[in-house]
């Protein structure tokens, strides 16, 4: 008869202490395949929720870059560039700006394609005597004109103004009583009245819009501008300096005036809300992993704490059993059985259980 043919004869004879060893075992197995599975299950529900909390923070960041994108578009130009030197009460005054630049200073802006500021546009604004009617004006002549109350498709484009068309503000407007298309005479020279602004409440409800080269003639200084306006991209009102950094690199000696700067400083107070709100989101992530590796240890020690608990209770059951049958082996030894051979029957029936 093989050994393993007696061993398995030893476990049909003692069935109740085969199967509380295989229990012991069984209890030890399952305990691991539970904490293990339950650990998976909690890892996987924990990444699932953080990836979920995560697409959100990015979605209503980029909610809100869409609004502060949408934002900018309704404030128009809000970044003038005047020349160097500009008496900056003039400038602010109703008499605009006394200095002049050549209009390749637009063209260079352009050819530079500055990350800070978007679609600059070449003007030429002046306060003037309007002498057919004596009222005091502002002309401002201008390669394009972006409405801040535009909606639709309209919003945050410049258009441009057709030669021997003006625009009006809308106070003069209203005082001229006038029609759409009707002509009107400014310095001896005719034009026709395009469109009525909305109304702004600042100086744009008196100022006449034209082209840029109708100004030029209408003032009698050909290639002359005395502003240069553009679009604040988000990259401007990240850092307040970078536009004066990128003009100071193209165009040195260029003064910088941002038009809405209350404006600017809570788009500057949104975005670096949205960056904290990320950086929660990450440190939120970092600290649940770390806590799944808590976790991960802790099942460890679960399992290992199992494992010795059922390992010493089947050793107390092969105890037992070897005990009990002292007497067996003491017949077998008397019969010439080696004694290697007896401990290694008895053991070899644990070692298979």
């Amino acid at each position: 008869m093989s050994p393993w043919h007696i061993v398995l004869r030893e476990i049909v004879f003692r069935k109740t202490s085969a199967m509380i060893a295989i229990a012991a075992v069984a209890i030890a197995v399952a305990s691991a395949v539970a904490i293990l599975s339950l650990l998976r299950a909690h890892e996987a529900d924990a990444r699932a929720l953080a990836a979920r909390r995560e697409q959100k923070t990015l979605q209503r960041m980029q909610d809100l870059q869409d609004s502060i994108h949408g934002a900018m578009d309704g404030l128009g130009f809000n970044v003038s560039l005047v020349p160097e030197g500009q008496d900056m009460a003039n400038w602010l005054s109703a008499d605009y700006g006394s200095k002049r630049m050549p209009y390749a200073h637009v063209e260079k802006l352009r050819a530079a394609d500055l990350a800070t500021l978007d679609k600059p546009t070449a003007q030429l604004r002046l306060a003037m005597e309007w002498p057919e009617t004596q009222w005091r004006i502002i002309v401002a002549g201008t390669e394009g004109r972006i409405d801040g109350q535009a909606r639709g498709g309209m919003r945050g484009v410049a258009q441009q103004i057709p030669s021997g068309t003006v625009w009006l503000g809308h106070e003069i407007w209203r005082g001229l009583n006038l029609n759409t298309n009707a002509t009107l005479t400014i310095a001896e020279q005719s034009f026709r009245a395009g469109r009525r602004l909305p109304q702004e409440g600042s100086r744009d409800d008196i100022t006449v819009w034209m082209p840029l080269a109708d100004a030029q003639k209408l003032f009698d200084e050909p290639d002359a501008i005395n502003e240069i306006v553009a679009v604040g991209t988000r990259a401007a009102w990240e850092d307040a300096s970078a536009i004066d950094r990128d003009v100071d690199r193209i165009l040195p000696g260029l003064q910088t005036i941002v038009n809405a700067p209350k404006i600017a400083a809570t788009l500057r107070a949104r975005q670096s809300a949205e960056r904290e709100a990320l950086a929660m989101t990450r440190l939120e992530a970092a600290t649940r992993a770390q806590l799944i590796q808590t976790r991960k240890r802790l099942a460890l020690l679960l399992n290992g704490l199992m494992a010795v608990i059922c390992g010493a209770w089947i050793g107390l059951l092969a105890y037992g059993n070897a005990r009990d049958r002292s007497v067996e082996a003491g017949l077998w030894c008397a019969m010439g059985l080696p004694r290697q051979r007896i401990v290694l029957l008895i053991a070899s029936k644990w070692i298979a259980l």
